[in-house]
C-alpha cells in the first residue's frame, strides 16, 4: 500500500509533471481532484505498474536459501 503524498491516505495512483523524466509520488483521487492541474501532470494507476524484481544495490549479492 502507497500513502497519498499530501494527505497520508491510500493512494491509487502515482503521478509526476508531465515534463518531468524521473520523480514520482503516489497520490490519492480526491487530492488529485482537488489540487493538481490535470493538464500538467501524467497519471499511472499503482496497480498497473510492474513490480520491479529484487534490486541489489552497492554490490550485493543474493543470498541463498538456508545459506
Amino acid at each position: 500500500m502507497q500513502a497519498c503524498f499530501r494527505c497520508k491516505n491510500t493512494a491509487g495512483f502515482w503521478v509526476m509533471a508531465k515534463d518531468a523524466h524521473v520523480v514520482r509520488r503516489p497520490w490519492c483521487l480526491s487530492c488529485i481532484a482537488e489540487v493538481l492541474d490535470k493538464d500538467e501532470t501524467a497519471m499511472t494507476r499503482i496497480e498497473a505498474v510492474p513490480r520491479l524484481k529484487r534490486a541489489f544495490a552497492g554490490g550485493e549479492r543474493p543470498v541463498s536459501p538456508g545459506s
